[in-house]
């Protein structure tokens, strides 16, 4: 037996190691787009340097994790924007102009804007379809056989 020895790979920094996708999720995104939920919600600035700080990370880090997932701040920022406007107008109590405010636009020509660039048509029109009922089955009738 020689007495050879190999050299060590050289370590990779973690941050560049990927995060494991489960379930078809990232776990570093998904913790991204809680603080841009939280952040919206309590009506602050999201600011990509401040929640890297927050979740640990450097921003510089943070602009690479979510380039290797193909997207940008940017769309997680929208798309998340987007969810809870849907949510806020589905439930029917705010007002257009309040969800419009409550997710971070400067007015509710904007948030009409955004719905049309989502493809989701009209805020008032995404509200009525939420809230109505559903229509009714149109089963047909059992077979005589089975009505007793």
């Amino acid at each position: 037996m020689s007495n050879t020895s190999f050299p060590l790979p050289p370590k990779v920094p973690t941050a560049l190691v990927p995060t494991p996708i489960v379930d078809g999720r990232d776990p570093q995104i998904e913790r991204l787009r809680v603080v841009i939920r939280e952040q919206l919600m309590n009506e602050q600035i999201v600011d990509l340097a401040r929640i890297a700080r927050q979740l640990g990370k450097s921003t510089r880090t943070m602009q690479r994790h979510i380039a290797a997932r193909g997207t940008s701040f940017r769309d997680i920022v929208q798309d998340v924007r987007r969810e809870i406007a849907m949510e806020l107008l589905a439930q029917g109590e705010l007002t257009v102009a309040r969800v419009s405010d409550a997710v971070g636009y400067s007015d509710p020509k904007a948030l009409r804007r955004a719905f049309h660039r989502w493809g989701a048509g009209a805020p008032s029109q995404h509200r009525r379809k939420s809230s109505a009922p559903p229509p009714p089955t149109t089963e047909p009738p059992p077979p005589a056989s089975e009505v007793s």
